[in-house]
Protein backbone atom coordinates (compact mmCIF):
# COMPACT_ATOMS: atom_id res chain seq x y z
CA UNK A 1 0.00 0.00 0.00
CA UNK A 2 1.34 3.47 -0.92
CA UNK A 3 1.50 6.41 1.43
CA UNK A 4 -1.53 7.93 -0.31
CA UNK A 5 -3.51 4.83 0.59
CA UNK A 6 -2.96 5.30 4.31
CA UNK A 7 -5.26 7.29 6.57
CA UNK A 8 -5.94 7.51 10.28
CA UNK A 9 -9.52 8.72 10.16
CA UNK A 10 -12.60 7.86 8.12
CA UNK A 11 -13.62 4.32 7.14
CA UNK A 12 -10.13 2.85 7.56
CA UNK A 13 -9.42 4.36 10.95
CA UNK A 14 -7.34 2.02 13.09
CA UNK A 15 -6.46 -0.24 10.16
CA UNK A 16 -3.47 1.60 8.71
CA UNK A 17 -0.32 3.11 10.11
CA UNK A 18 0.00 6.84 10.85
CA UNK A 19 1.81 8.95 8.27
CA UNK A 20 4.77 11.25 8.60
CA UNK A 21 3.55 14.34 6.76
CA UNK A 22 5.48 17.38 5.54
CA UNK A 23 3.36 20.52 5.01
CA UNK A 24 4.81 23.38 2.97
CA UNK A 25 3.99 27.09 3.24
CA UNK A 26 6.16 29.69 1.50
CA UNK A 27 4.51 32.54 3.46
CA UNK A 28 2.46 31.72 6.56
CA UNK A 29 1.42 34.88 8.35
CA UNK A 30 -0.83 33.73 11.23
CA UNK A 31 -2.85 36.96 11.46
CA UNK A 32 -3.16 38.28 7.89
CA UNK A 33 -4.60 36.32 5.00
CA UNK A 34 -5.50 32.66 5.13
CA UNK A 35 -2.25 30.80 4.40
CA UNK A 36 -1.01 30.60 7.99
CA UNK A 37 -4.49 29.85 9.30
CA UNK A 38 -4.93 26.98 6.84
CA UNK A 39 -1.58 25.49 7.83
CA UNK A 40 -2.31 25.83 11.54
CA UNK A 41 -5.65 24.06 11.49
CA UNK A 42 -4.78 21.49 8.84
CA UNK A 43 -1.67 20.42 10.76
CA UNK A 44 -3.66 20.31 14.02
CA UNK A 45 -6.38 18.16 12.44
CA UNK A 46 -3.76 15.78 11.05
CA UNK A 47 -2.07 15.25 14.42
CA UNK A 48 -5.52 14.85 16.00
CA UNK A 49 -6.06 12.06 13.46
CA UNK A 50 -2.90 10.33 14.65
CA UNK A 51 -0.36 11.48 12.09
CA UNK A 52 3.02 13.14 12.69
CA UNK A 53 3.41 16.54 11.03
CA UNK A 54 6.29 18.86 10.20
CA UNK A 55 5.58 22.29 8.70
CA UNK A 56 8.31 23.83 6.55
CA UNK A 57 7.69 27.55 6.14
CA UNK A 58 9.30 30.75 5.02
CA UNK A 59 8.77 34.05 6.82
CA UNK A 60 6.46 35.16 8.30
CA UNK A 61 6.25 31.93 10.24
CA UNK A 62 2.96 30.35 11.37
CA UNK A 63 1.72 29.79 14.90
CA UNK A 64 1.22 26.04 15.26
CA UNK A 65 -0.15 23.50 17.69
CA UNK A 66 2.56 22.47 20.15
CA UNK A 67 2.49 18.94 18.74
CA UNK A 68 3.47 20.18 15.27
CA UNK A 69 7.14 20.70 14.46
CA UNK A 70 8.09 23.91 12.62
CA UNK A 71 11.11 23.80 10.32
CA UNK A 72 12.07 27.36 9.39
CA UNK A 73 13.14 27.88 5.78
CA UNK A 74 14.07 31.57 5.74
CA UNK A 75 14.31 33.67 2.62
CA UNK A 76 15.34 37.31 2.45
CA UNK A 77 11.88 38.46 3.62
CA UNK A 78 12.23 41.63 1.55
CA UNK A 79 8.70 42.88 2.23
CA UNK A 80 9.57 43.47 5.88
CA UNK A 81 13.04 45.01 5.62
CA UNK A 82 13.52 48.76 5.70
CA UNK A 83 15.75 48.92 2.63
CA UNK A 84 15.45 45.96 0.21
CA UNK A 85 18.31 47.28 -1.93
CA UNK A 86 20.76 46.85 0.93
CA UNK A 87 19.35 43.51 2.05
CA UNK A 88 21.64 41.53 -0.24
CA UNK A 89 24.89 40.58 1.51
CA UNK A 90 28.02 39.00 0.12
CA UNK A 91 27.01 35.56 1.44
CA UNK A 92 23.77 35.73 -0.55
CA UNK A 93 25.73 35.80 -3.79
CA UNK A 94 26.58 32.15 -3.18
CA UNK A 95 22.87 31.27 -3.43
CA UNK A 96 20.93 31.59 -6.70
CA UNK A 97 17.66 31.56 -4.72
CA UNK A 98 18.78 34.50 -2.55
CA UNK A 99 20.05 36.55 -5.48
CA UNK A 100 17.00 35.85 -7.64
CA UNK A 101 14.63 36.77 -4.80
CA UNK A 102 16.46 40.08 -4.30
CA UNK A 103 16.66 40.90 -8.01
CA UNK A 104 12.98 40.08 -8.58
CA UNK A 105 11.87 42.33 -5.74
CA UNK A 106 13.89 45.24 -7.12
CA UNK A 107 12.43 44.77 -10.60
CA UNK A 108 8.81 44.46 -9.47
CA UNK A 109 8.54 40.67 -9.41
CA UNK A 110 7.40 38.24 -6.73
CA UNK A 111 9.78 35.30 -6.55
CA UNK A 112 9.04 33.85 -3.09
CA UNK A 113 7.10 30.77 -4.30
CA UNK A 114 9.92 29.89 -6.72
CA UNK A 115 12.80 30.49 -4.33
CA UNK A 116 11.04 28.74 -1.45
CA UNK A 117 10.62 25.73 -3.71
CA UNK A 118 14.32 25.61 -4.51
CA UNK A 119 15.23 25.70 -0.82
CA UNK A 120 12.68 23.03 0.13
CA UNK A 121 13.71 20.71 -2.70
CA UNK A 122 17.33 20.98 -1.55
CA UNK A 123 16.33 20.25 2.05
CA UNK A 124 14.23 17.23 1.09
CA UNK A 125 16.99 15.74 -1.04
CA UNK A 126 18.68 15.15 2.30
CA UNK A 127 15.70 14.59 4.59
CA UNK A 128 12.98 13.32 2.26
CA UNK A 129 13.20 9.78 3.62
CA UNK A 130 11.78 11.07 6.88
CA UNK A 131 8.36 11.59 5.25
CA UNK A 132 5.58 9.57 3.63
CA UNK A 133 4.00 12.48 1.80
CA UNK A 134 4.57 16.19 1.06
CA UNK A 135 1.58 18.57 1.03
CA UNK A 136 2.10 22.00 -0.53
CA UNK A 137 -0.05 25.04 0.28
CA UNK A 138 -0.33 26.99 -3.00
CA UNK A 139 3.35 27.65 -3.72
CA UNK A 140 3.02 25.43 -6.83
CA UNK A 141 6.76 25.75 -7.35
CA UNK A 142 9.10 23.89 -9.68
CA UNK A 143 10.63 22.32 -6.59
CA UNK A 144 7.49 20.19 -6.18
CA UNK A 145 8.23 18.42 -9.46
CA UNK A 146 11.78 17.65 -8.26
CA UNK A 147 10.37 16.29 -4.98
CA UNK A 148 7.86 14.12 -6.84
CA UNK A 149 10.56 12.80 -9.16
CA UNK A 150 12.57 11.72 -6.12
CA UNK A 151 9.78 9.28 -5.27
CA UNK A 152 7.94 11.24 -2.57
CA UNK A 153 4.16 11.51 -3.10
CA UNK A 154 3.12 15.16 -3.47
CA UNK A 155 -0.29 16.78 -3.08
CA UNK A 156 -0.90 20.51 -3.52
CA UNK A 157 -3.75 22.68 -2.28
CA UNK A 158 -4.92 25.40 -4.67
CA UNK A 159 -7.36 27.66 -2.87
CA UNK A 160 -8.08 29.50 -6.12
CA UNK A 161 -6.04 30.34 -9.23
CA UNK A 162 -4.29 33.70 -8.86
CA UNK A 163 -5.16 34.42 -12.49
CA UNK A 164 -8.38 35.93 -11.13
CA UNK A 165 -6.44 38.30 -8.87
CA UNK A 166 -4.27 39.33 -11.81
CA UNK A 167 -7.24 40.08 -14.06
CA UNK A 168 -8.96 42.16 -11.40
CA UNK A 169 -5.74 44.12 -10.85
CA UNK A 170 -5.36 44.66 -14.61
CA UNK A 171 -8.97 45.85 -14.89
CA UNK A 172 -8.37 48.37 -12.09
CA UNK A 173 -5.01 49.61 -13.45
CA UNK A 174 -5.13 53.34 -14.32
CA UNK A 175 -2.69 53.18 -17.27
CA UNK A 176 -0.41 50.93 -19.33
CA UNK A 177 2.56 51.47 -17.00
CA UNK A 178 0.63 50.12 -14.05
CA UNK A 179 -0.58 47.18 -16.14
CA UNK A 180 3.04 46.33 -16.93
CA UNK A 181 3.83 46.32 -13.20
CA UNK A 182 0.82 44.08 -12.50
CA UNK A 183 1.95 41.58 -15.15
CA UNK A 184 5.53 41.69 -13.87
CA UNK A 185 4.48 40.98 -10.24
CA UNK A 186 2.30 38.06 -11.35
CA UNK A 187 5.02 36.52 -13.47
CA UNK A 188 5.16 33.55 -11.04
CA UNK A 189 1.83 32.42 -12.51
CA UNK A 190 3.62 30.92 -15.51
CA UNK A 191 5.39 28.55 -13.11
CA UNK A 192 2.22 27.76 -11.17
CA UNK A 193 0.28 26.87 -14.32
CA UNK A 194 3.05 24.58 -15.61
CA UNK A 195 3.47 22.84 -12.25
CA UNK A 196 -0.28 22.41 -11.69
CA UNK A 197 -0.67 20.63 -15.01
CA UNK A 198 2.07 18.13 -14.12
CA UNK A 199 1.14 17.35 -10.51
CA UNK A 200 -0.75 14.11 -9.99
CA UNK A 201 -2.78 15.19 -6.95
CA UNK A 202 -4.42 18.58 -6.37
CA UNK A 203 -6.83 19.56 -3.60
CA UNK A 204 -9.14 22.56 -3.82
CA UNK A 205 -11.75 23.93 -1.45
CA UNK A 206 -14.83 24.81 -3.51
CA UNK A 207 -16.67 23.91 -6.71
CA UNK A 208 -16.01 27.38 -8.10
CA UNK A 209 -12.27 27.04 -7.50
CA UNK A 210 -12.37 23.60 -9.11
CA UNK A 211 -13.99 25.05 -12.23
CA UNK A 212 -11.55 27.97 -12.31
CA UNK A 213 -8.50 25.71 -11.95
CA UNK A 214 -9.68 23.55 -14.85
CA UNK A 215 -10.54 26.55 -17.03
CA UNK A 216 -7.69 28.94 -16.24
CA UNK A 217 -4.83 26.59 -15.34
CA UNK A 218 -5.69 23.88 -17.84
CA UNK A 219 -5.65 21.14 -15.19
CA UNK A 220 -7.49 17.90 -15.93
CA UNK A 221 -10.55 17.21 -13.74
CA UNK A 222 -9.18 13.81 -12.68
CA UNK A 223 -6.18 15.54 -11.05
CA UNK A 224 -8.41 17.42 -8.60
CA UNK A 225 -10.07 16.36 -5.35
CA UNK A 226 -12.55 18.70 -3.68
CA UNK A 227 -12.14 18.94 0.11
CA UNK A 228 -14.09 21.74 1.74
CA UNK A 229 -12.49 23.80 4.49
CA UNK A 230 -13.47 22.46 7.90
CA UNK A 231 -15.30 24.33 10.65
CA UNK A 232 -14.47 24.04 14.34
CA UNK A 233 -17.97 23.56 15.70
CA UNK A 234 -16.75 24.00 19.27
CA UNK A 235 -16.01 27.63 18.41
CA UNK A 236 -18.53 28.34 15.65
CA UNK A 237 -21.89 27.18 16.94
CA UNK A 238 -25.26 28.82 17.66
CA UNK A 239 -25.47 30.67 20.96
CA UNK A 240 -28.78 30.70 22.79
CA UNK A 241 -27.90 34.06 24.37
CA UNK A 242 -27.84 35.81 20.97
CA UNK A 243 -31.18 36.97 19.62
CA UNK A 244 -31.77 35.96 16.03
CA UNK A 245 -32.97 38.59 13.56
CA UNK A 246 -34.61 36.68 10.70
CA UNK A 247 -34.15 39.48 8.14
CA UNK A 248 -30.51 40.22 8.90
CA UNK A 249 -27.60 38.70 6.97
CA UNK A 250 -24.12 39.00 8.44
CA UNK A 251 -20.90 38.68 6.46
CA UNK A 252 -17.20 39.34 7.00
CA UNK A 253 -14.97 41.04 4.46
CA UNK A 254 -11.25 40.68 5.06
CA UNK A 255 -10.53 43.31 2.42
CA UNK A 256 -12.57 45.75 0.34
CA UNK A 257 -11.62 44.45 -3.10
CA UNK A 258 -13.57 42.86 -5.96
CA UNK A 259 -12.11 39.37 -5.40
CA UNK A 260 -13.92 39.09 -2.06
CA UNK A 261 -17.31 39.41 -3.73
CA UNK A 262 -18.83 42.00 -1.42
CA UNK A 263 -20.14 43.97 -4.39
CA UNK A 264 -21.90 40.88 -5.75
CA UNK A 265 -23.53 40.32 -2.36
CA UNK A 266 -24.72 43.93 -2.21
CA UNK A 267 -26.36 43.72 -5.63
CA UNK A 268 -27.97 40.39 -4.71
CA UNK A 269 -29.32 41.99 -1.53
CA UNK A 270 -30.80 44.84 -3.55
CA UNK A 271 -32.74 42.30 -5.63
CA UNK A 272 -33.90 40.32 -2.60
CA UNK A 273 -35.22 43.43 -0.84
CA UNK A 274 -37.93 43.65 -3.48
CA UNK A 275 -39.33 40.39 -2.07
CA UNK A 276 -38.30 40.70 1.59
CA UNK A 277 -39.06 44.14 2.97
CA UNK A 278 -36.74 45.09 5.82
CA UNK A 279 -33.89 42.80 4.77
CA UNK A 280 -30.55 44.19 5.98
CA UNK A 281 -26.88 43.30 5.79
CA UNK A 282 -24.33 43.53 8.61
CA UNK A 283 -20.78 43.75 7.23
CA UNK A 284 -17.91 43.10 9.62
CA UNK A 285 -14.66 44.34 8.12
CA UNK A 286 -12.67 47.41 7.15
CA UNK A 287 -13.73 49.37 4.10
CA UNK A 288 -11.40 51.27 1.84
CA UNK A 289 -12.09 55.00 1.82
CA UNK A 290 -14.05 55.81 -1.31
CA UNK A 291 -14.46 52.12 -2.12
CA UNK A 292 -17.65 50.42 -3.17
CA UNK A 293 -17.03 46.79 -2.29
CA UNK A 294 -15.76 46.11 -5.78
CA UNK A 295 -19.14 46.54 -7.46
CA UNK A 296 -19.91 48.80 -10.36
CA UNK A 297 -21.65 52.03 -9.44
CA UNK A 298 -25.41 51.71 -9.95
CA UNK A 299 -28.68 52.86 -8.49
CA UNK A 300 -29.37 49.37 -7.11
CA UNK A 301 -25.93 49.30 -5.50
CA UNK A 302 -26.50 52.70 -3.90
CA UNK A 303 -29.92 51.62 -2.67
CA UNK A 304 -28.48 48.49 -1.08
CA UNK A 305 -25.55 50.33 0.50
CA UNK A 306 -28.00 52.61 2.22
CA UNK A 307 -29.52 49.73 4.19
CA UNK A 308 -26.22 48.10 5.17
CA UNK A 309 -24.97 48.24 8.74
CA UNK A 310 -21.22 48.74 8.55
CA UNK A 311 -19.24 47.54 11.55
CA UNK A 312 -15.65 48.69 11.13
CA UNK A 313 -12.92 46.50 12.52
CA UNK A 314 -9.26 47.49 12.43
Amino acid sequence: MTALGNCADGPMAGKTRPLKICLLGYRSNPHSGGQGIYLRYLSKALVDAGHSVDVISGQPYPELDERVNLIKMPGLNLYEVENPVRALKAKHLLSWADFFEWWSKLTGGFAEPYTFGRRVAKYLRKHGRDYDIVHDNQSLCYGLLDIEKSGLPVVATIHHPITRDRQLALDAAPDWRFRLLVRRWHNFLKMQIKVSRKLRHIVTVSRQSERDIIEQFGVKPEQINLIYNGIDTEIFSPSESVERLPLRIMTTASADQPLKGLGVLLLALASLRQRFNGLELLVVGKLREGGNGGAASSARFAECSAVCLWHFQC
